[in-house]
This record gives C-alpha cells, sequence and structure tokens, in this order.
C-alpha cells in the first residue's frame, strides 16, 4: 500500500486478524455510461473499484469493501451487507433494539452523506463565487 491509507475508511480491526478499508462512492444512474445497465452501483463496484484495488490488498492486513450508492438511492450488495453488519455490531454494543439502532443510523448517515455530496459541490467548484455564478453542477457529475 505505499503508506497510503487504506480506504476511504478504515476499521482496524474487523475479522480474523485484520483490518477492513472502505471505499466509499456515489454514482449516477442518469450518466450516458450506466442508461444501459440494470444495476448501476454494482458495475462501477466491480469495474472502478474492485479492478482497480483488489491487488493492492492481497496479502495485506486489510481486506477490502466497496461501499457504492447511487444517486437516485440505491446501495451496492457488498456495501448493504456491510452497513447491516455494522449496524447488527453496534445496535448489540449500546444494548438498543435493532429496528431503533436502524432507524437513527440511517438517519443520520442519510445526514451525512448530502452534507459530503454538497460540499463536494462547492469543492469541485472553487469557490462560492462558482455557486453565485449558476454554474451546473451536473457538469462535475458527467
Amino acid at each position: 500500500m505505499d503508506g497510503r491509507r487504506p480506504g476511504d475508511v478504515t476499521i482496524p480491526i474487523w475479522r480474523a486478524n485484520k483490518g477492513l478499508a472502505i471505499d466509499v462512492a456515489v454514482t449516477s444512474p442518469l450518466v450516458n455510461s450506466n442508461l444501459s445497465r440494470k444495476d448501476p452501483c454494482e458495475s462501477y463496484a466491480i469495474w472502478k473499484k474492485h479492478n482497480r484495488y483488489d491487488k493492492d490488498f492481497k496479502g495485506t492486513a486489510h481486506e477490502f469493501v466497496a461501499l457504492i450508492f447511487e444517486t437516485t438511492g440505491g446501495l451496492n450488495a457488498e456495501g448493504l451487507e456491510l452497513l447491516r453488519q455494522l449496524f447488527r455490531f453496534a445496535a448489540k454494543h449500546q444494548n438498543t433494539q435493532l429496528s431503533v439502532y436502524c432507524g437513527r443510523a440511517w438517519a443520520r448517515f442519510s445526514c451525512t452523506l448530502q452534507s459530503a455530496v454538497s460540499q463536494c459541490f462547492l469543492n469541485r467548484s472553487g469557490s462560492l463565487a462558482a455557486v453565485e455564478k449558476e454554474i451546473d453542477f451536473l457538469d462535475f457529475l458527467f
């Protein structure tokens, strides 16, 4: 890994004394390259994330998971299973019913994701002045 961080989110101890590196991404099913795909987030996870990073994690102390969201609300199967495991663990750790914990966790997760996407738009625009000039942010997504 050459001193690079293992993922967007890293859990130092996940299972079998290995850590977990989570790469989080958001894709849009409305992009031309995704219009013909049945599951754009699954395709993105395989072709953009696993094909690129799996080899970097062979023989390391980390497992790799791609957590891919679609702008329309979709989520890849691997990412969904990861969140289910995390939520189950956290609910048990906090001695909370899973259904109660999940409702709160999804609300926090949704707000954080929306905030991060908004910040990404602002960062890519270069400044607040770009927002005032009515830059079409869809240009940054495609």
